[in-house]
């Protein structure tokens, strides 16, 4: 247990109440500027305004009144500072509101049942202290949670199970040459396979891409053996959040950066997906989540499994929409490769594969009629909602 935490963090971490904690998958890149849904006015928050790759994330400054706090993402980070000015430690969290709305979404994340992770890239400008955090598993009333903690004044990359003001440690390692200033990637897993008081917490750390990844974890926890399941019950809540504090003890300021979020269900996995989308007479064309490829272009990429959901949402001049035509999993010469159309204004793709997409627009007269099972046989229909 890290007994400065415990002393030092006053009963003010109590309020980090979060009422409309997240409940299903969400990414953000903070491409936008912005930690609000809304780009053109931040003030305003509406849930049913949801966007799984856009949330909106409320930031709770925590710990240490008086102290000096500052949050922006104006060069496509969120940026959380944090500097305690007469007491101990300062902490900054962050959470999204709300989430996917639907409760029988398989992409729902509100209980122990399945794996599910928390992912991030994450810089450190002033190593000095900087200390930074990823949860799961959170309760918003009662601030408890899985906590994976990252030092970068001494390195050590850490599991926790939060209660309030205790922190209790798992597992830890020395993670030396992480790239602090230029942004690594940590990862925090819950297995959740069968038995979720025997199941395991993992975590890792690693630099360059989001898939270099060595496929082997830094550190893991059993929940029965790692913790006392009487004085720390194994948690079945479903929210995640992110943390940044500082601390006089070691001396300075918390100056931390998180970029390319993801908070999904499935096991994390080094395989990426390439998904080719092609616009014919159709000038814009809805994707979410619209993750980015590093080859940018038509190319977006995506972790093996993700759910993606296709919107042909504006045809060029005053053309109509008239099919998609999927082509894929990987390249012509596997047996599984197929070719379907459909005219369905949205379709939902499972990426376990390659896949190139071209929505095709055409002269007025009407979409085409309903075209059946269509998309079955590329294991799509994971409902995420209708775009809007």
């Amino acid at each position: 247990m890290r007994g400065h935490i415990v002393l030092t963090f006053g009963l003010s971490v109590l309020s980090f109440v979060i009422p409309g904690v997240a409940l299903g998958a969400f990414y953000d890149a903070y491409d936008d500027g912005q930690v609000h849904q809304d780009a053109n006015d931040p003030n305003i928050f509406d849930p049913n305004l949801w966007d799984i790759d856009n949330p909106h994330w409320t930031i709770h400054e925590l710990m240490g009144d008086p102290a000096s706090f500052y949050y922006d993402a104006n060069d496509g980070w969120l940026r959380m500072y944090a500097y305690p000015i007469l007491v101990q430690f300062a902490f900054m969290g962050a959470s999204v509101d709300d989430g996917d709305p639907d409760p029988n979404s398989t992409e729902t994340i509100v209980d122990d049942s399945s794996p599910h992770y928390v992912l991030a890239r994450v810089k450190v400008p002033d190593p000095n202290w900087g200390g930074i955090s990823l949860f799961l598993l959170s309760s918003p009333a009662t601030w408890t949670g899985y906590n994976i903690d990252y030092q970068a004044n001494n390195h050590v990359f850490e599991i926790n199970r939060v209660d309030a003001t205790d922190w209790a440690r798992g597992d830890y390692v020395v993670r030396d040459g992480m790239d602090e200033p230029n942004g690594f990637w940590i990862c925090l897993q819950y297995d959740g396979q069968g038995d979720p008081n025997t199941s395991d917490i993992r975590a890792s750390c690693w630099n360059g891409d989001k898939y270099d990844w060595g496929g082997a974890w830094d550190i893991s926890v059993n929940i029965a053996a790692g913790w006392d399941l009487v004085k720390y019950p194994h948690l079945t809540e479903g929210g995640t959040a992110l943390g940044s504090y500082g601390s006089q003890v070691t001396g300075l300021t918390a100056d931390t950066k998180f970029d390319d979020i993801e908070f999904r269900r499935g096991l994390f996995t080094r395989v990426s997906r390439t998904l080719t989308v092609k616009l014919k007479d159709c000038c814009e064309l809805g994707i979410e989540p619209n993750l980015a490829h590093p080859d940018g272009g038509e190319k977006r990429r995506y972790t093996n499994g993700t759910a993606v959901v296709l919107d042909a949402v504006v045809p060029c001049g005053n053309k109509v929409f008239k099919k998609w035509t999927v082509k894929g999993p990987n390249d012509a010469g596997d047996p599984l490769y197929q070719i379907v159309t459909d005219t369905n204004e949205v379709v939902y793709l499972t990426m376990d594969g390659d896949y190139l997409v071209k929505a095709t627009c055409k002269c007025g007269g009407g979409v085409e009629p309903f075209a059946g099972m269509v998309l079955v046989v590329l294991g799509v229909g994971v409902v995420i909602r209708r775009l809007t």
